[in-house]
């Protein structure tokens, strides 16, 4: 890569050094460039920081990628997008104008100097990533507080030494040989979301505080309320679930279990591929609900093992202001699907008699697991992951993983990614909805249900470890009566 042009944008200025017609690096440039206390802020670095050092031999130290900053303030809107977010996507969505793209891609490197336009552009380059970061900073919303909190601990603030970046907190060198800023991304958020994972004091005092106790009636109600305001008649919506063996998951089979002011903004169904037609149909004609999108897709899981998850084809449906999302999967149990998700605390689900959550003795403190080595994660699953969960994040969840949560006995604690699960287990928490005990299957639902095994994904306690599920022959499950639930979650000592 030649270097060719910098330009350095203040709140009145805008300076251009062309590189091709100077014959001595200006001083004031290479100040400002090694002052840490003067905040260097732009898009994409990385390849930037490494070709001023090697041209010139220059360090540069903090610096703060906008690109990062506008993943972190907006989680949802780009959870999924891959690759870098270009100046041109933040100019367009966080200032709301348009930029010339064509003049980023255009000859710089000829022996002639840059022309206007060119020179127009570069300025416009440079201003527009301190308009972004500024706007970025402004106090108006929850998640913007965050970042000027993330800023003022140095967790995104770099220096470029040697021409290798380094945290500002740490000095520690950090990897440049990815296509694209969402594998540093991912780890420095994973860093500051963890803490100081090494010293889990916080999570210890919470894990030893009581479980608070599941009364069903209260996470009945609570379903039963969620589906009405979504306009689902509870009994009618919880009886298709039954018939096509279907599943919610999501948000909204979390927020039943945890005191919480965050209110779901849509509802995840997930349906075997073998009954989704008849759940779409009944969607459609029965809810009223219309299709207004539909993709051959991933849903938002953990993504790093593409084979493992399943997922066919995603619907998005709406009737007045509310969403579903109709994710179909394949096999015969969709919660197989669900354990791909990207850390324990969505790894919960209701069907039409009872609510599951694999992983009680975490959610209902509100404490999580990654199912994914954040620090050692592909780029595909890094934007797919890290803005899912940063977004729980934010939330109020703590996210630890197994060996820095408690200590434990590997292969046989759930918390532990050598550990087997299956539905079945004694480790999960099973909470009958009561109105809905005496609710009387089909034979065809017992025939297609298998039960699921699986285990953690994430850092082993020794070494790493890849998450691992799939559906079993079918076997005999518990039947959904009075008796059987009674059975089951007295073990976990858990419900009123």
């Amino acid at each position: 890569m030649h270097l060719c042009l910098a330009q350095i944008s203040t709140a009145t200025e805008v300076f251009i050094l062309d590189f091709k017609r100077i014959t001595a690096l200006p001083q004031q440039f290479v100040r400002i460039l090694g002052e840490r206390r003067i905040l260097k802020v732009g898009t994409g670095f990385q390849n930037d920081g490494k070709v001023l050092f090697e041209a010139l031999g220059l360090t540069i130290r903090s610096f703060v990628d906008v690109g990062w900053l506008t993943r972190l303030a907006f989680p949802e809107r780009y959870a999924t997008h891959i690759g870098p977010l270009s100046l041109e996507v933040m100019v367009h969505d966080i200032l709301g104008h348009d930029l010339d793209k064509s003049l980023q891609t255009s000859n710089w490197a000829t022996k002639y100097q840059a022309n206007d336009q060119q020179i127009q552009y570069a300025g416009l380059d440079a201003q527009a990533s301190r308009e972004i970061y500024a706007a970025l900073l402004l106090p108006v919303r929850e998640k913007e507080q965050s970042i000027n909190r993330l800023i003022r601990d140095d967790w995104f603030i770099f220096d470029f030494v040697d021409g290798e970046a380094r945290t500002y907190a740490s000095g520690k060198a950090i990897a440049l040989a990815v296509p694209h800023d969402s594998f540093l991304m991912s780890q420095q958020i994973w860093v500051q979301m963890s803490g100081n994972a090494n010293n889990p004091s916080v999570v210890n005092q919470n894990m030893e505080t009581p479980l608070p106790a599941v009364d069903p009636n209260n996470v009945e109600s609570k379903v039963f309320n969620l589906l009405t305001s979504y306009d689902l008649p509870p009994h009618e919506f919880l009886d298709s679930l039954d018939e096509t063996r279907s599943l919610v998951s999501g948000s909204a089979a979390l927020w039943p279990l945890l005191d919480w002011e965050f209110y779901p903004n849509d509802v995840d169904i997930y349906s075997p591929e073998d009954t989704a037609a008849a759940m779409l149909d009944i969607l459609r004609h029965r809810f009223r609900f219309t299709i207004i999108r539909m993709q051959i897709t991933q849903a938002q899981t953990s993504a790093e093992y593409p084979d493992y998850l399943g997922v066919r084809r995603v619907y998005w449906l709406k009737r007045r202001h509310h969403t579903l999302n109709f994710i179909v999967v394949d096999g015969g149990n969709a919660a197989a699907t669900i354990f791909n998700f990207h850390s324990t605390i969505v790894m919960n689900y209701f069907s039409g008699t009872r609510l599951y959550c694999s992983m009680p003795e975490l959610t209902l403190r509100k404490i999580s697991a990654p199912n994914i080595n954040l620090i050692d994660v592909s780029v595909d699953c890094a934007c797919r992951t890290i803005g899912c969960i940063y977004k729980y994040h934010l939330r109020g969840i703590t996210f630890r993983y197994g060996r820095h949560i408690a200590v434990h006995v590997c292969g046989s604690d759930p918390i532990c990614p050598a550990t087997l699960r299956t539905l079945h287990d004694n480790a999960g928490l099973v909470i009958p909805f009561p109105s809905r005990v005496g609710v009387v299957q089909t034979a065809d639902v017992y025939d297609g249900i298998r039960s699921v095994r699986w285990s953690l994904g994430g850092p082993h306690c020794y070494a790493p470890n890849i998450s691992y599920v799939t559906i079993l022959e079918r076997i005999e499950v518990p039947r959904h009566d009075e008796d059987a639930d009674t059975e089951y979650t007295s073990r976990t000592n858990l419900l009123n």
